[in-house]
């Protein structure tokens, strides 16, 4: 009976922890793959997504999974949604110099990159990454287009994360 008990909890533990909850709407990855987890790779980078409190920024860290020095183009990265691409500004962008170019990032072999990222139109007008009414209504996405510099060669790695409230 005791291990019954032990068995069930655990079961009950693992279904609880299976998706992310963040401000009362579910996330989980839809591209490449899906998954329950908000992490996708592609062997060369592995990227992990968060959203803060107020879903207006999402947090990324973006994993070089190989022994070369990678780049991230952020003039190339675009956040996908609505049937459209977005430019990009990170957390600490001054507003008047968002137009400027934002240049590359190098990230070191088996080591993590850390950036706060939001559409740029989103954070000029006041808009929220997904908005919970329409979670309710139906799944809300949120894609990622990361350009990648490896050994001169520029490869697209994409990601989509849905979001929805049960």
């Amino acid at each position: 009976m005791r291990k019954i008990f032990t068995i069930l909890i655990l079961i009950v533990g693992l279904c609880a922890h299976a998706q992310e909850k963040i401000n009362g709407c579910y996330l989980r990855m839809v591209e490449p793959e899906v998954s329950d987890t908000l992490e996708a790779t592609n062997g060369v980078v592995k990227v992990y997504i968060d959203f803060d409190s107020g879903a207006y920024f999402a947090n990324l860290a973006i994993e070089n999974l190989t022994d070369d020095v990678i780049e991230i183009d952020w003039d190339k990265f675009l956040m996908l949604g609505d049937k459209s691409s977005k430019e990009i500004i990170f957390d600490d962008t001054v507003m008047a110099l968002a137009n400027n170019p934002k240049g590359t990032t190098s990230i070191a072999p088996h080591t993590k990159l850390r950036k706060a990222i939001a559409p740029k139109d989103n954070v000029e007008y006041g808009t929220k990454l997904f908005q919970k009414k329409y979670a309710k209504l139906r799944p809300e996405k949120v894609g990622f287009l990361i350009p990648v510099v490896r050994n001169g060669e520029t490869t697209f790695f994409q990601c989509v994360v849905e979001a929805y409230v049960k």
